[in-house]
């Protein structure tokens, strides 16, 4: 779909959808930490990569509202 065609409840669900992406990255943060407390590196390294790889499908959406954002912008004369 073009950027122009997107509606501003579109970019709400596309904030939405970030939000849970960074909610699940926290959420692996703190499985991490657990596991690090246990001693069990491994597995807190394992819930670390997966907290960056929600962090960057988080990144991703912003960075497409900011696109598209950025085609609706305008500057002053």
């Amino acid at each position: 779909m073009p950027d122009n065609d997107v509606t501003p409840i579109e970019v709400a669900e596309m904030f939405n959808l970030a939000a849970e992406e960074f909610e699940n990255a926290a959420a692996h943060c703190r499985v991490s930490a657990t596991h690090f407390e246990m001693r069990d590196v491994p597995a807190g390294c394992a819930h670390k990569v997966a907290a960056l790889g929600h962090v960057a499908k988080g990144r991703e959406i912003l960075d497409r509202i900011s696109i598209i954002h950025s085609g609706k912008a305008q500057l002053p004369d």
